[in-house]
């Protein structure tokens, strides 16, 4: 199947709407491919032609999320060159508002857990000795832990 195909482009979109908002609903491990497939008007066949699992659609979206991280200021930190820790704070804040109850799902519950924890990894990594100039590693996991109730 042709993926610049504007046919396949809106089936794919479809899949991944669906998803999100079983993302709200449910659990993981409480959605199904079949229920997925109902809800995006396809059949089981059509899924798999887009995706390999569930886990593949939510791979994307958070390879997506992380596409967007990477984009906000590279940080090349020194002592002489202060950490804008605000400023990274503000293109964080950009990113999950524009879907505030799905960000606030894959960052807040245990059934997606992996997600937050792959990409508080990946910020840690990228951002981390930055922030250790201004804020302790360990104060930032413990802010990060108290948000996440």
């Amino acid at each position: 199947m042709n993926r610049n195909d504007r046919r396949y482009q809106r089936t794919h979109a479809v899949i991944r709407k669906r998803f999100e908002e079983l993302i709200l609903e449910k659990e993981l491990d409480g959605i199904t491919v079949s229920e997925l497939s109902r809800r995006a008007g396809i059949n089981r066949k059509t899924f798999y032609l887009h995706f390999t699992s569930l886990n593949e659609v939510l791979e994307e979206i958070q390879e997506e999320i992380m596409k967007e991280l990477s984009c906000l200021e590279p940080i090349e930190w020194s002592p002489s060159d202060p950490f804008d820790i605000e400023a990274l704070m503000e293109g964080f804040s950009a990113i999950i508002s524009r879907n505030i109850p799905l960000h606030r799902r894959l960052f807040c519950s245990g059934g997606y857990n992996a997600v937050f924890e792959h990409i508080r990894r990946t910020v840690t990594g990228r951002y981390g000795r930055a922030v250790q100039g201004g804020v302790p590693l360990e104060q930032a996991d413990v802010y990060t832990a108290n948000q996440r109730g």
